[in-house]
C-alpha cells in the first residue's frame, strides 16, 4: 500500500484507526477504497470524516464504499490535474520573472551604453531617442512579448522627458 498526501486539510487516516472505529480489520484493498472516499468524496466532510465513514461502514458494509469510489476517484484525478495545472502555472510566473529580470539587465546595459556613446554629447534628443531605438533592436528583442516592448519604450519615453528637461537647463 501506498503512502497518501494530505488533501483539503485531511491528513490520511490510519488504518488501525479505522478499524477500531468499526471493531474489525479490513483487508488492504478493502482499506485503500475506505481511505480514496474519505480522502476524496465531496460527501466526507474534514473534521468528522473518519467517523462518519464508521458509521457508513458499520450500517452499510463496503457496499456504499463501492458505490463512492467512482465520483472518489473522479475527484481524485481531477485534484491531480489541478496540481498539476498549478506547477506549470508557478513554472510560468517563475519564468515571467526571469524574463523581466533579463529585460531589466537588457535595458541597463543598453542605457550604460547610451551613456558612453558619442550621442549623448551630440544632445539631440531625436538622435538620441534613434540611438535608443537601434539599440534596442540590436540587443534586447529576443524573447519579449508586445507587452515587454511597450513597457520597455514606456520607460524610455519617461527618460527621455528627464533627458529633455536636463538638456533645456543646460
Amino acid at each position: 500500500m501506498y503512502k497518501r498526501e494530505k488533501h483539503e486539510g485531511r491528513e490520511p487516516m490510519r488504518k488501525e484507526e479505522f478499524e477500531d472505529l468499526i471493531g474489525q480489520a479490513l483487508s488492504d484493498g478493502d482499506y485503500e477504497i475506505v481511505e480514496t472516499v474519505y480522502l476524496y468524496h465531496p460527501a466526507i466532510r474534514g473534521a468528522s470524516g473518519v467517523e462518519e465513514l464508521a458509521e457508513l461502514y458499520k450500517s452499510f458494509g463496503m457496499t456504499i464504499f463501492h458505490d463512492m469510489i467512482g465520483r472518489a476517484k473522479r475527484n481524485q484525478d481531477l485534484d491531480g490535474q489541478l496540481r498539476q495545472a498549478q506547477a506549470e502555472t508557478d513554472r510560468i510566473k517563475e519564468e515571467i520573472v526571469q524574463n523581466r529580470v533579463s529585460m531589466g539587465l537588457d535595458y541597463s546595459r543598453m542605457l550604460d551604453r547610451l551613456a558612453d556613446s558619442e550621442v549623448q554629447e551630440r544632445k539631440n534628443p531625436r538622435d538620441i531617442a534613434s540611438k535608443v531605438i537601434d539599440l534596442f533592436n540590436t540587443e534586447c528583442t529576443d524573447g519579449f512579448s508586445l507587452a515587454d516592448v511597450r513597457e520597455i519604450f514606456s520607460i524610455i519615453e519617461e527618460h527621455m522627458v528627464d533627458l529633455k528637461i536636463q538638456l533645456s537647463d543646460t
